[in-house]
């Protein structure tokens, strides 16, 4: 189990580190550039995202779309940590935009390139469900806390690995792929028993 903690908690630190290391950059932001118009943007940009991968199939400019939109969940949250600019709705829009982001691309991908893999289909359910279980989850801790519990370190991790599968996607990689959002939907359910355990 200290393994399992140590590889969940690296990514977590690189994340507090890449925070500390763009504090200038983000210093420089002009204050009409907030994080919950951060987190709009990445709700705009599923369309052209799922648009490029799955109907025009334009593969470079969907990898670079979707690249934008990853850094813009670092952004949000970084931005809102040092410019001192967190909201009650900034805690809640993030994990929004981030499962509407993942949640239509999951849903394109059962219908469309994994349609005939079942295998491929229940993973990508599992992930859907994760995300559902998860936010319906926090938001009960939210309400009998009086205050917006935001994603644990589980949940970070596990949006890291469904970039890495979508990535995959892209690339081709299936097995990859494949790995990457199996390993998303277990941390998917670490992170909404740890919310459950909140509310006792």
């Amino acid at each position: 189990m200290e393994y399992v903690m140590a590889i969940v908690a690296y990514p977590i630190a690189w994340r507090e580190w890449a925070k500390e290391k763009s504090k200038p950059f983000l210093l420089c932001f002009p204050r009409w550039i907030t994080p919950n118009l951060i987190s709009y943007f990445r709700i705009l940009l599923t369309a052209p995202i799922c648009y490029f991968l799955f109907i025009d199939q334009v593969f470079v400019l969907a990898f670079c779309l979707y690249v934008i939109a990853c850094i813009t969940d670092f952004l949000d949250g970084a931005l809102a940590e040092v410019k001192n600019m967190k909201t009650a709705w900034g805690k809640i829009l993030d994990p929004i935009a981030d499962k509407i982001l993942k949640g239509t691309i999951f849903t394109f991908l059962i219908y469309t390139v994994f349609s005939q893999w079942a295998v491929f289909q229940v993973v990508l359910w599992a992930n859907i469900g994760t995300d559902v279980i998860t936010a319906v989850s926090a938001l009960a801790v939210s309400c009998w806390k009086k205050d917006f519990a935001g994603a644990n370190k589980y949940g970070k991790v596990k949006f890291g690995c469904q970039c890495a599968g979508v990535f995959s996607v892209m690339f081709q990689c299936v097995t990859l792929a494949f790995i990457a959002l199996s390993l998303s939907a277990i941390l998917g359910v670490c992170s909404a028993i740890k919310h459950l355990r909140n509310l006792s």
